[in-house]
């Protein structure tokens, strides 16, 4: 069985999980690897999302809903961890609620101006937005590593206390996500000329 398969049965296992669906079971999975990448620094699985209207989506994952069994499956104690996690904070939302909230956050919004200008869009580029996104939501351990997911993180209007800044780097183009201090921080180490592209999200202003 697929990492993606085993990944879609532990959450479908879990009692949190409300009103499971195709499309919930989709949105919870894209959730799972946003989380592990924010919090160990790799993907849970490997396969791609695709992009559309509705959401990401993974073609690898079938529908198993209407048959549940007890199953052998490998996942390592992190990722039932992140897993675990992910369906907590949630697995008590309707998939429609969990649409409006990838919506409005800044890795799909990137692919999704990507995808409707048809430029360049590996999906390495996807993976690296989620990792430097989602760590601005997460709860922290007195070791500074992830332990929880804030509140506010389901909250489709985010605040993270700081506000998040882009800048487009000159090594491959890609975004990295930062907050006001760390940006003071690059721009004191590099020159000013790359400064040009920075910005700062609609949603995040006044």
């Amino acid at each position: 069985m697929s990492k993606v398969l085993e990944c879609e049965f532990h959450l479908l296992s879990t009692p949190t999980f409300f009103n499971p669906n195709r499309i919930k079971v989709q949105q919870l999975l894209y959730y799972a690897q946003a989380w592990s990448l924010a919090t160990y620094g790799t993907p849970v699985f490997e396969q791609e999302f695709q992009f559309s209207d509705s959401g990401p989506t993974i073609p690898q994952s079938r529908e198993i809903l209407n048959n549940l069994r007890s199953i052998s499956i490998s996942l390592l104690p992190e990722e039932k961890w992140v897993l675990d996690l992910v369906v907590d904070n949630y697995g008590p939302f309707a998939s429609e609620e969990l649409e409006q909230l990838i919506r409005h956050e800044i890795p799909w919004q990137n692919a999704q101006r990507h995808r409707f200008k048809e430029l360049s869009f590996r999906h390495s580029m996807f993976l690296d937005d989620m990792k430097c996104y989602y760590p601005h939501f997460a709860d922290l351990d007195e070791e500074g590593r992830i332990s929880g997911i804030k509140t506010n993180a389901t909250m489709s209007k985010k605040s993270t206390g700081e506000e998040l800044f882009s800048l487009k780097k000159s090594e491959g183009g890609k975004l990295r996500w930062m907050t006001l201090d760390k940006l003071q921080e690059y721009v004191q180490k590099n020159p000013l000329s790359e400064m040009k592209s920075v910005r700062r999200p609609a949603f995040f202003k006044s």
